[in-house]
C-alpha cells in the first residue's frame, strides 16, 4: 500500500472541506461580521446573536467610517436598527448593545470605537437605572480577550463547529418560504406571531420581581460623569436615554416601594447631563397582551417599531413619544408620571393582580 500517496489523498480531502467550510460560512455569514448584502442565503438570520460579545468586536474592527454607535443592552439591541438611523440622519452606525451587559462593557465597547473608529462623533447609550443602584458587575475579560486575538476570532466565526451550525441553520430558514423568525441583516429583531406571549410576559416579570428591593438611598452616578467628561474632552457627544419597558414593569417597580427611586434616579441624572425619557406609561408601553403585539416582544424588550420612535425623538425631535428631561422639567415630569402609571393601574386591575401575583409567589 502507498501510504505516502494515501496520506497526500487524506490532507487533499481535509485541505478540501476547511476550504469549502470557510467559504460557506463567510458567504451565509450567519453573524452578519462580513461586507456581502443580504441575499437568498441569509435574509433570515435566526443564529444572528449567537458568540454576540465576539461577533461584535469584529464587525467594529472591520467597519469603515462609523460615526455613532449605540451602546446597552439587549433591549437596544433588539430596537435600534443601523439602518434606519442612516435613512434618517445620513449617518453611518453600528449596534454594539449587548445582551445582559454591565455599564463597563458598555464603556469598554465605546473606547474600542474609539480606537478602531476614527471618524465616531456620537454615542448613544441606552441607560438602565438599576445601573446605577447595583454597580457590583464590572467584569471584562470576555471582550478583552476577543479585542486582543483577531485572528483567532476570524477563524470561530470561519471553521468553528458552532460557525457552521450557525450558518446551516441560516440557510435553512432562509429558505423556508414561511419562516418569519429571526433577525433582520442590521440585528433587529422580527415581529412575529406568539402563541406563547403570556408565559413570556410572566417569566420577565419574574426577572424584575425584586426591582428595587433594598436598593441604596442614593443612585450612584459618579461613573457615567466621569465617561461623559472623558467622552467630551475628545470630541465625542454624548446622548443618554432610558429604555421603554412595559408597564406591567413599572407596576413591579412600584408594588416594590421603589418608584422613588426611580424617580431619584431621573432626577440624579438630570443634574449631571440632560437624557431623553422613555421609561414611563405610554401608548406603546401601556399595549395589550396578546400574540400580535407590535410593540413588545415580552415585558422587558420592545420591538424595532419603538425603537424607531426613539431615534425619531432624539434625533429629529419628532413624535409625541419620549421627553428631552433637564433641571427644570425633570420634577414636573416625574409627578406627571407617577399620575400615568395610577390611571393604568385604574384601567387594569388585572393586570396589577398579575403583578403582585408574581412577586409574591413567582411562577408557581
Amino acid at each position: 500500500m502507498n501510504y505516502k500517496r494515501y496520506n497526500i489523498s487524506i490532507l487533499f480531502v481535509l485541505a478540501g472541506v476547511l476550504i469549502f467550510t470557510g467559504v460557506f460560512n463567510y458567504f451565509v455569514n450567519p453573524f452578519n461580521v462580513f461586507p456581502q448584502n443580504q441575499s437568498i442565503l441569509n435574509k433570515k438570520r435566526p443564529a444572528l446573536k449567537r458568540q454576540e460579545r465576539l461577533t461584535k468586536i469584529l464587525t467594529l474592527m472591520n467597519a469603515r467610517n462609523c460615526e455613532t454607535v449605540f451602546v446597552g443592552t439587549s433591549r437596544a439591541d433588539f430596537s435600534l436598527s443601523e439602518k434606519y438611523y442612516e435613512k434618517i440622519t445620513g449617518k453611518s452606525a453600528l449596534n454594539l448593545a449587548l445582551e445582559k451587559s454591565n455599564f463597563f462593557e458598555h464603556y469598554y465597547m465605546i473606547n474600542q470605537a474609539i480606537k478602531y473608529q476614527p471618524k465616531l462623533k456620537t454615542v448613544l447609550v441606552e441607560l438602565d437605572f438599576d445601573f446605577s443602584y447595583n454597580l457590583k458587575e464590572s467584569d471584562i475579560s470576555e471582550l478583552n480577550t476577543y479585542s486582543s486575538t483577531k485572528i483567532n476570532n476570524c477563524i470561530s466565526v470561519l471553521f468553528s463547529w458552532d460557525a457552521i451550525r450557525a450558518s446551516s441553520k441560516t440557510l435553512a430558514t432562509s429558505l423556508m418560504k414561511n419562516y418569519n423568525k429571526g433577525y433582520l441583516p442590521d440585528g433587529t429583531k422580527i415581529i412575529f406571531h406568539n402563541e406563547k406571549v403570556e408565559g413570556a410576559f410572566n417569566k420577565s416579570l419574574n426577572q424584575y420581581k425584586n426591582t428595587g428591593i433594598n436598593y441604596l438611598t442614593k443612585p450612584d452616578l459618579h461613573l457615567l460623569a466621569s465617561m461623559i467628561r472623558d467622552l467630551n474632552n475628545k470630541g465625542i457627544e454624548v446622548i443618554i436615554y432610558i429604555h421603554p419597558l412595559h408597564t406591567t414593569v413599572y407596576e413591579t417597580v412600584k408594588q416594590n416601594g421603589a418608584w422613588d427611586e426611580v424617580e431619584q434616579f431621573k432626577k440624579a441624572l438630570a443634574e449631571i447631563h440632560p437624557f431623553y425619557d422613555f421609561y414611563y406609561p405610554s401608548v406603546y408601553s401601556n399595549e395589550p397582551i396578546s400574540p400580535d403585539m407590535k410593540y413588545f416582544f415580552e415585558a422587558s424588550h420592545c420591538t424595532y417599531l419603538v425603537g424607531e420612535k426613539i431615534l425619531d425623538k432624539i434625533f429629529l425631535d419628532k413624535g409625541d413619544f419620549g421627553y428631552l428631561v433637564r433641571k427644570d422639567n425633570v420634577d414636573i415630569l416625574n409627578k406627571q408620571h407617577r399620575k400615568e402609571l395610577e390611571e393604568w393601574e385604574n384601567k387594569n386591575p388585572q393586570l396589577v393582580e398579575r403583578v403582585h401575583r408574581i412577586r409574591e409567589n413567582g411562577l408557581k
